[in-house]
């Protein structure tokens, strides 16, 4: 009866409906919000799908802290593509302290394409937007995300722990939807063939010839790899030789699907059937020229022709050099192509391998770089060190704004260990020059190092209590003329993998790639194909032209830095004995077990200390001990590089069991993950699954053991050094005795 009164049931239904409200608040949820604004309407064409770990290759999400923030990256665009639809996904959490005045800011090169609100109540968020392709040009469009963050209205410290948004990297990402573009066949346009502003993570380039090269064809092959890898700059890209057709007409079915073109080199003879009504003469003079590709307008043949090897060998190297303003037309003849001589050539700087040396930090990629806010990143810089048991110093050159706090700094850690600060306390600014910070020998390993500038910029307000922050003036600069000096140790005599992944000078004792060579095993595609990209990522490495450097299968057994690639069957027997046991078979490998060494501590006599030190009697090198492993059944889809040294001349090995596994593996290898973890003596690592695993003496657990004591026991340990440096005291004690006596007899 009281339930059907229509007030009492009205007022039942109100206390549900508040009751289901009030559960629903208490309940704890993360929204993800959906794509924001207008739906998105899809388009026709090609698609490249780019996770910004990809794109940008920082796999940790990205946290964006402060009261204003921002992240920049870059979106590519090729020459040969043209961009008809462009989505961002952006995803993230946002801090649950932020209030709704809050905002996320997306700009497409300095352009404001869309704004979203921060709010804590939704952590979680997911924003997909076009972006207008009207503001996207050829090349690399800045994307710069800004967030505005805020926790109160009014008194708010800029800098509070509570303020942040992190985006993911791994989930965000780009959706391109594009239409290639017929090629210009204009050689003005080279560049934009092999252009590093690319969708795809792994260019492939096709290098024809039309038969088994020789050995001056495999010397301009290795010049063509050359002039790819260089235009890729830091682009990996896999370089595949194929076999010219004798007709035009089938040569889609030699050239990689996703290649944008290929590259053809021969001799005018061999190339009548492509030169063939194209307005080229054949003439004395080699030509490089380029054309539409058979059948696919929106492709590119590259043809590189002459009426001999030599003329080969000579176009070879004009593709391969750096800033040529090619005509705009579809061919050119190179009638003069001069090299400079080796002693007029102009070495570059490079880190010394030597224990002692000083370098700018130019000289390992730094450029003078000018950090601004309360929260600049810094820079990290990689630098080598070939020695045991030796010091470092580094001279920093920087200036600084006036109207920081006294506690702004600049920090310098090596290998994550804080060597030194900088104070910047100066009110009106300053400039220092040359400010020495010393890095103690136990703080370097050898091989790799990392030194991180880290800038501390501090405000002189720091916003709270309702103060004015300002924080135009936060900035530091800091020179590529800042020096390191490398003194002290002995210099270690091992061979190192990690060789390759820096300054590529070091296998190299002269200019242009003097006393270095590739030597491949045969002549076959896929060793050349395997060498060529080695070779093209090695250009990449060093930074400059390697045109001395020796490429294909002559003997070079008389340079000092000698690389063979190729499969194990075909290595030489020595080369095989020395490296390997009986692959795949069998596996000799060294694991190291232990490093120690003895040295001295001294206390007192610094002076002497550090003379005796820069003699190197000092800096014993270590002892390692290493266990000989035999093993049976390895992996037969398993690649490996192994170096050593025979005498004074370093020598790696590259194979596998097959040819069709090294080159495979070459191409895994030579990407940015795999090639920065190369390292010690041993590499190996699957074609299919490119996890590197390294063996090396420097893995080996350390013990050091020291001896405590004074100058006499500097002389037990080295009785025939003190002897001598007695001696020599003795007779310059004599000889001031004497003169001392002469003078008062004549007095």
């Amino acid at each position: 009866m009281i339930l059907r009164s229509p007030r009492i049931f009205r007022c039942i239904q109100l206390i549900c409906a508040g009751l289901l409200c009030m559960a629903s608040m208490a309940m704890p949820t993360i929204a993800l919000a959906g794509p924001t604004g207008a739906a998105i309407e899809p388009v026709s064409g090609t698609r490249f799908t780019l996770p910004l770990d990809k794109l940008t290759g920082a796999s940790q999400p990205v946290k964006l802290s402060g009261a204003a923030a921002a992240y920049t990256f870059s979106i590519p665009v090729p020459a040969l593509w043209r961009a008809k639809q462009v989505v961002l996904s952006l995803v993230g959490t946002a801090s649950r302290a932020l209030i709704d005045t809050s905002q996320l800011v997306v700009l497409v090169n300095g352009n404001v394409v869309r704004q979203f609100a921060l709010s804590g109540r939704s952590e979680g968020f997911r924003h997909e937007f076009e972006i207008p392709v009207s503001l996207l040009r050829v090349g690399f469009n800045e994307v710069r995300v800004e967030v505005a963050q805020h926790y109160t209205n009014t008194c708010e410290y800029p800098l509070a722990s509570q303020l942040w948004t992190q985006i993911d990297l791994e989930q965000s990402r780009l959706a391109i939807v594009a239409d290639p573009l017929p090629v210009t066949p204009l050689l003005s346009k080279l560049d934009s063939f092999f252009d590093k502003a690319d969708w795809r993570s792994r260019p492939v380039v096709t290098v024809l010839t039309p038969t088994v090269p020789g050995a001056a064809a495999m010397q301009a092959l290795g010049l063509v790899a050359q002039g790819v890898g260089h235009r890729y700059d830091y682009v990996p890209a896999r370089l595949v030789h194929r076999r010219l057709p004798a007709v035009p007409q089938e040569l889609s079915s030699q050239v990689d699907p996703s290649s944008s073109g290929a590259v053809v080199l021969g001799t005018f003879a061999q190339l009548a059937p492509y030169l063939a009504g194209s307005g080229i003469s054949s003439g004395t003079e080699p030509i490089i020229a380029v054309r539409p590709f058979p059948g696919d307008a929106t492709r590119f043949l590259l043809i590189l022709a002459g009426k001999n090897d030599e003329q080969l060998i000579e176009v070879a190297k004009a593709f391969s050099i750096r800033q040529v303003p090619w005509p705009d037309s579809a061919s050119t003849t190179i009638r003069q192509l001069k090299l400079p001589e080796i002693a007029d050539f102009d070495v570059r700087f490079s880190t010394p391998y030597a224990a002692s040396g000083a370098f700018p930090l130019r000289a390992l990629g730094f450029k003078t770089t000018t950090y601004n806010g309360p929260d600049t990143a810094g820079s990290s810089i990689r630098f080598w060190n070939g020695s045991w048991h030796g010091r470092a110093q580094v001279r920093v050159h920087l200036a600084y704004a006036s109207g920081m706090g006294t506690q702004s700094a600049l920090n310098l850690l090596v290998n994550g260990i804080m060597q030194g600060s900088i104070p910047l306390n100066n009110p009106d600014g300053g400039v220092y020059e040359k400010y020495a910070v010393s890095i103690p020998a136990g703080a370097l390993k050898q091989g790799w190092n990392q030194l991180e500038i880290k800038p501390v910029l501090i405000p002189v307000s720091n916003g709270g209590e309702c103060r004015p922050f300002y924080n135009g003036n936060l900035a530091l600069t800091v020179h590529e003329d800042t020096t390191m000096q490398k003194f002290g140790g002995n210099v270690s005599a091992l061979s190192d993998l990690a060789l390759l992944t820096g300054a590529g000078s070091f296998y190299s004792n002269g200019p242009s790639g003097q006393g270095m060579a590739i030597r491949l095993t045969d002549a076959d595609s896929t060793t050349l194909s395997a060498g060529m990209t080695l070779l093209a990522k090695l250009r990449q490495v060093y930074g400059g032209p390697l045109h001395r450097l020796q490429f294909g299968t002559v003997d070079s057994s008389a340079v000092k830095n000698q690389f063979w690639v190729g499969s194990y069957a075909n290595l030489p027997p020595a080369i095989q004995k020395s490296f390997f046991k009986n692959l795949p078979n069998e596996l000799s490998v060294e694991v190291p077990l232990a490093k120690t060494s003895t040295f001295a501590v001294l206390e007192g006599a610094e002076w002497f200390s550090q003379f005796m030190d820069r003699l190197g009697v000092n800096t014993a090198a270590p002892h390692y001990a290493v266990a000989q492993l035999d093993m049976a059944n390895t992996l037969r889809t398993s690649v490996f590089a192994k170096t050593a040294k025979d005498g004074d001349k370093e020598l790696t090995v590259i194979t596998a069991e097959q040819g069709k596994v090294l080159q495979k593996g070459i191409e895994q290898l030579v990407q940015h993950g795999p090639w920065s973890q190369l390292q010690g003596n041993l590499a190996y690592w699957d074609a299919d699954a490119p996890v590197l695993r390294t063996v090396s003496l420097e893995d080996a657990p350390f013990s050091a053991y020291g001896l405590r004591g004074g100058l006499s026991l500097l002389i037990s340990q080295h009785p025939w050094r003190s002897l001598v440096i007695l001696l020599v005291l003795v007779i310059l004690m004599a000889a001031l005795t004497r003169r001392a006596l002469l003078s008062y007899r004549k007095k």
